[in-house]
């Protein structure tokens, strides 16, 4: 860990959290969210999953940070130190961390994403993106979240953000 990761990482508030194995949390089919943390929830909520493999402060005044569970394929990003984004991490190099495995998510019907998952694929699961998405980044709304998802340049699925839709 070089100078600027200790000066980024000082005062992680998840260093002495337990490490749990396993992979990321399943979405509730209905609301599209973790069951733990849910969006608007403070950042201890994230402890049922256990110690991140990576934690960042984007800026620790304004409670912005990031915890990286690459082991899982998951991300989550809090602003005023509340949950705001959840990334599922799923194209095999849509994350650098060396302890990356990719996320297998399901949609609200229980179909597994994966990373051979094309755009027709997941419009039939999840609706018509809104005008305006491209060839690259389909966003959605689901009632009280949003999805952006993100295709590689060969058109598979590699990420899916879900954030609030306000």
């Amino acid at each position: 860990m070089g100078l600027f990761d200790r000066l980024l990482n000082f005062g992680d508030p998840t260093k002495d959290w337990p490490v749990v194995s396993g992979p990321a949390p399943a979405l509730s089919r209905r609301t599209l969210q973790l069951e733990t943390p849910r969006f608007g929830e403070p950042l201890e909520s994230a402890l049922p999953l256990g110690r991140p493999d990576k934690f960042t402060w984007q800026n620790k005044k304004a409670g912005f940070c990031e915890l990286l569970y690459a082991s899982k394929g998951l991300r989550l990003q809090f602003e005023a130190s509340r949950l705001v984004e959840v990334t599922f991490f799923i194209g095999p190099s849509s994350c650098s961390h060396r302890g990356f495995k990719p996320a297998a998510p399901k949609s609200p019907t229980g179909v597994p994403l994966g990373h051979e998952m094309r755009r027709e694929r997941i419009v039939e699961l999840f609706g018509e993106p809104l005008p305006g998405s491209d060839d690259e980044v389909l966003q959605m709304f689901h009632g009280e979240t949003a999805s952006d998802f993100s295709l590689t340049e060969e058109g598979q699925l590699d990420r899916w953000d879900l954030y609030v839709n306000d």
